[in-house]
């Protein structure tokens, strides 16, 4: 995964699968002549699951849990620090 734009467009298209895939099927479980309450009770799980569903995604891919022990960033004795090439080489 390269940019922060394409995280976001996977999150949001896989919400929007989530959202229409439950809505088609909640409408082809539910009795023929719908009225509308079904169709109410149909997008309030759809938008329940979803919505479950992009924030279980930002909770496994955003916040990531922080080392215990982080690398010193302090430099060396001899005033070098990590990575540093020393004076004159």
């Amino acid at each position: 995964m390269g940019s922060s734009r394409a995280k976001w467009g996977i999150l949001l298209g896989a919400g929007t699968i989530v959202f229409g895939v439950t809505i088609a099927l909640g409408l082809k479980l539910l009795p023929s002549p719908h009225n509308e309450t079904d169709y109410l009770v149909v997008g309030c799980a759809a938008t329940f699951l979803s919505l479950g569903v992009v924030f279980l995604v930002l909770l496994n891919t955003q916040i990531r849990p922080q080392p215990a022990l982080k690398p010193s960033t302090e430099p060396e004795p001899g005033g070098v620090g990590r990575g540093e090439k020393p004076p004159g080489s």
